[in-house]
């Protein structure tokens, strides 16, 4: 979907038609407030059209305030402007218009154009999606490293109940027999956590919070555990 910026409604009506064949479908508003908040509203826009004709608000403002949003500054904002205007191109540029298609137009040029872009838009979303992947693999990481010194810790006390049993201490026999059902019961809670984290989305986990809840609740089972076992020594 494509949201275009225009208060002339014969060149709106031309750009929605010429588009229309080659499957695209466009929104036209004529309001730029209205069409910041359709930008916010409506995640499903893959590009912006700017006519450099509108004349409602300073099109270079436009164009800066649409690359400084972080909601949408990646989406592809093209400018439609007279080929003749360099200065406008140039200044448009370096607000961080990404392509033009300059008037008068014929159809095949607008259809090339707009294919081509789509290619870009392409390209960028499987760079994304790459990037997820990368992230979610940092997070599995961290998970894992997290996990792993957490289990390692609630050993700790384990591992000294075998040593007393090496020793062959049996009036302790029952301190041990509770050191090793309580870690086994904090484990099973990792693992439990573990299952959970899995289940909530990995990609989801830290903008929600979910994983730091996660780990705040293992680390203090961890603590009580520890406390415990100091208790009885």
């Amino acid at each position: 979907m494509i949201l275009l910026l225009s208060d002339n409604q014969n060149t709106a009506k031309t750009i929605q038609t010429d588009l229309s064949k080659e499957g695209f479908e466009v929104d036209v508003l004529d309001d730029f407030t209205r069409a910041f908040m359709q930008l916010n509203n409506q995640p499903d826009y893959k590009m912006i059209l700017l006519d450099f004709e509108y004349s409602k608000h300073d099109v270079f403002d436009i164009c800066d305030k649409i690359k400084k949003n972080p909601t949408f500054k990646f989406l592809p904002l093209v400018c439609i402007m007279d080929k003749n205007r360099f200065v406008d191109q140039l200044l448009a540029f370096e607000m961080g218009a990404d392509d033009f298609i300059f008037v008068p137009y014929n159809a095949l040029e607008m259809q090339l154009k707009m294919r081509s872009i789509q290619r870009i838009i392409d390209l960028q979303n499987q760079i994304q999606q790459k990037d997820a992947q990368l992230e979610n693999l940092k997070n599995i990481q961290r998970i894992m490293v997290t996990l792993n010194h957490y289990i390692n810790n609630a050993l700790t006390p384990l591992y000294f109940a075998i040593q007393i049993m090496e020793d062959d201490q049996k009036e302790d026999t029952e301190r041990i027999r509770v050191i090793a059902k309580d870690t086994v019961e904090f484990i099973s809670k990792v693992l439990q956590s573990l299952h959970k984290i899995v289940q909530s989305g990995k990609i989801k986990i830290l903008k929600e919070g979910v994983y730091k809840d996660i780990m705040f609740d293992i680390e203090q089972e961890l603590n009580r555990l520890l406390e415990k076992n100091a208790q009885k020594e």
